[in-house]
């Protein structure tokens, strides 16, 4: 289950419509906890510790700098030239860089 993307936020980035259906299982059960937990491992802490909402549930509402270095870590999960899937991933870490737990916001 996703942590902070849904599925709409999802196919939206990667331009499907709700009518192409055909990849909804696999963004939700495989590619976007993959770019969830990219960004837990690059963040060192869990997602949900950067929760706007105190006692939130899932999905989280979290600041908008994550959602999009999400969006960026899922479009590079999902691209097959590696020197763009490199420049999405910096982008991704760009973001997050700040709300590491080793560097503190």
């Amino acid at each position: 289950m996703p942590k902070v993307l849904t599925l709409e936020k999802a196919k939206a980035q990667l331009r499907l419509t709700d009518q192409q259906t055909h990849l909804d299982a696999e963004l939700e059960d495989i590619r976007i906890p993959g770019a969830e937990s990219a960004a837990e491992s690059f963040l060192g802490a869990a997602l949900e510790t950067y929760s706007l909402d105190s006692g939130g549930s899932e999905p989280y509402n979290v600041p908008a700098d994550i959602v999009t270095a999400l969006l960026y870590y899922l479009e590079a999960d999902t691209l097959r030239d590696p020197r763009t899937q490199a420049d999405y991933v910096k982008r991704a870490e760009s973001l997050l860089f700040n709300y590491r737990k080793d560097v503190g916001v």
